[in-house]
């Protein structure tokens, strides 16, 4: 079954609507000046050292293959004597690389590359060799992994043993230790931080050059092609593929706000086709175009995404999107955001990931949530609505899901953070991050807990925002972060009982479990299709075996879908489920 982005892209592909002709790409400015390094060994008792590759050369190998653009040429010695540039630059904003001084280190394919993707994530912290097993197998980790991943991490070490980067061995885990500015990651976190800073200074020339910069360090989206790993690519990427638009709408508005409306239509005209059901490049896209005097084209802009809208998903364009169709007709130039005295006015933030369209089995559940938030506000605390359940049970997606159904009620706005897995930041940083989204300076944000949070609830008050936190740890993250307005809505998740923060007034539980029989094969039709019907018995053993778990149901399908020679009960014994069915033909 295709996406409605896919369904979207196919039909717009057409020649049936002339606007969707011109595409250009993001901008190409790069900046990529990093701190000197030096190219050390590691000492291996079981291989000798790895030399670094082609000393004094300056040529570039890629991992992959294709065009991956121009690389910066690095000149630095093996002791880091040359001149302004790092000895060793890992690359995951596209195909996996490693450069060392301008060549390429290649990298043993499969999963010792899954390995290194999930210790760059995590540099300087420990990963769990449970973790690590899950990324490394899709889930299907053997019993006790730790002698296989031991296996990986000491060849690993042998290819990086020219880098200067030593892979730690804790009692949990692994741990790999990197220094500043090699990794494009953080090198991207912090020209965005830059950015941030200029635009809140009033610079806004320096602001979006500074985003630029962090853009130019994109490679391809979404970024490790070459790393095979499911579960990663699962767990990791939407998060990383979301930042980069979150900066990618940035500096749009900050250009649009330059006077730049023409340079940027070609490029709108592009982001709106690849990322058809993100509202926020197709008001970009009005804007632009009615500030390059074409206001016909801005209109027939608003015709192309409403009827997208509502052919592919039955809904209507949201409140952004209306506002902006009204000010173009009237002639209204578009209205300012209230802020703090001295303080830049901010956009309404709009945070939420894109939903997940073939939510089956969690109707009822999602009505509960969105008519918690949707009823009128009680006095003196906002709505909290705390969605619990184990692993797997989908309560990302359901809260995505009523998060969206109700975000027009919050015409101020809509705040994300995704509180666990690998990254995440903690409460210190979400804070900032939500404070610099509704105008806050990042010079006027508090370093300290209870500063900023006290900081927020000033913010958010009077006003109607929604607050989404995914994976919290536990009552007092959600606490630091509640709003200060009764006129808010907050939605949490988490994989505990918070008991104490369910007491709290307005609180409101809506626990997840496992799907019912008829709500798994539901799961398993809408992927699978007539197969389910002709297999009764082997679609009941699959939901046994996988506890009725959604995510569990979905890789399943999948898995089904893509091998359609496959039996479902040949499929149960290559997993181990169904003795039977390995001694099958």
């Amino acid at each position: 079954m295709s996406s409605p982005a896919a369904n979207t892209r196919a039909r717009l592909a057409g020649d049936g609507d002339p606007l969707l002709g011109e595409r250009a790409g993001l901008l190409g400015r790069t900046g990529r000046a990093f701190r000197s390094g030096s190219c050390g060994t590691l000492k291996d008792p079981q291989s000798p050292p790895a030399r670094c590759p082609g000393q004094g050369e300056s040529s570039y190998i890629p991992l992959s293959n294709g065009d991956e653009g121009e690389r910066a040429r690095m000149t630095t010695t093996v002791d880091g004597s040359g001149p302004g540039t790092s000895a060793v630059e890992f690359r995951l904003l596209g195909p996996l690389e490693i450069v060392s001084r301008g060549r390429a280190i290649p990298v043993p394919p499969r999963k010792q590359r899954v390995l290194l993707a999930m210790l760059l994530l995590r540099a300087d912290r420990v990963v769990p060799v449970r973790e690590l097993g899950e990324k490394l197998w899709d889930q299907e980790a053997p019993a006790d992994p730790r002698g296989a991943v031991q296996k990986y991490v000491m060849r690993l070490r042998r290819a990086l043993a020219c880098t200067g980067c030593v892979i730690r061995t804790e009692p949990e885990g692994y741990r790999l230790e990197l220094r500043h500015g090699t990794l494009d990651v953080d090198r991207f976190g912090e020209a965005v931080e830059r950015g941030t800073r200029a635009a809140d200074a009033g610079d806004l020339e320096a602001a979006s050059a500074q985003l630029a910069e962090a853009l130019g360090l994109w490679r391809a989206v979404p970024p490790m092609s070459n790393v095979v790993s499911e579960a990663l690519h699962r767990d990791e990427t939407p998060r990383l593929v979301e930042r980069y638009l979150q900066v990618v709408e940035l500096r749009v508005d900050l250009d649009l706000r330059l006077g730049r409306h023409a340079q940027l239509c070609a490029e709108l005209m592009g982001l709106t086709r690849d990322h058809p059901l993100r509202e926020r490049f197709w008001v970009q896209r009005m804007r632009a175009l009615y500030g390059a005097h074409r206001q016909g084209e801005a209109l027939e802009t608003y015709r192309i995404v409403t009827r997208m809208l509502a052919e592919d998903l039955g809904v209507d364009p949201g409140p952004e999107l209306r506002a902006a169709h009204q000010q173009i007709l009237t002639g209204v130039d578009q209205p300012a955001a209230p802020a703090a005295p001295g303080w830049a006015p901010a956009p309404a933030p709009r945070q939420l990931p894109m939903a997940t369209n073939g939510v089956v089995g969690r109707t009822a559940e999602i009505a509960e949530v969105v008519d918690v938030l949707a009823a009128p506000p009680e006095a003196g605390a906002p709505r909290l609505v705390v969605l619990t359940g184990p692993a797997g049970t989908g309560k990302t997606t359901v809260a995505v899901q009523a998060a969206h159904r109700v975000a027009e009620r919050f015409p101020d706005g809509q705040l994300f953070a995704s509180l666990d897995g690998p990254g995440a930041p903690d409460v210190e940083a979400v804070l900032a991050s939500f404070l610099r989204a509704l105008g806050a300076p990042a010079g006027a944000v508090p370093a300290g807990r209870v500063d900023a949070a006290a900081l927020f609830r000033s913010m958010t008050a009077g006003r109607r925002l929604l607050v989404v936190l995914d994976g919290a740890a536990d009552a007092a993250v959600v606490r630091a972060l509640l709003p200060g307005a009764p006129t808010c809505a907050v939605l949490a998740t988490s994989r505990c009982e918070p008991a104490d923060l369910l007491v709290s007034p307005g609180a409101h539980r809506v626990a997840l479990g496992m799907l019912a029989p008829e709500e798994a094969h539901g799961v398993l039709r809408d992927i699978v299709g007539d197969r389910v019907r002709a297999e009764p018995d082997g679609v009941a053993r699959l939901v046994e075996h996988t506890g009725g778990l959604p995510l569990a149901l979905r890789r399943a399908a999948v898995a089904l879908l893509t091998r359609p020679g496959l039996s479902i009960a040949a499929y149960l014994g290559e997993l181990g489920a169904d003795p039977a069915s390995r001694t099958a033909p």
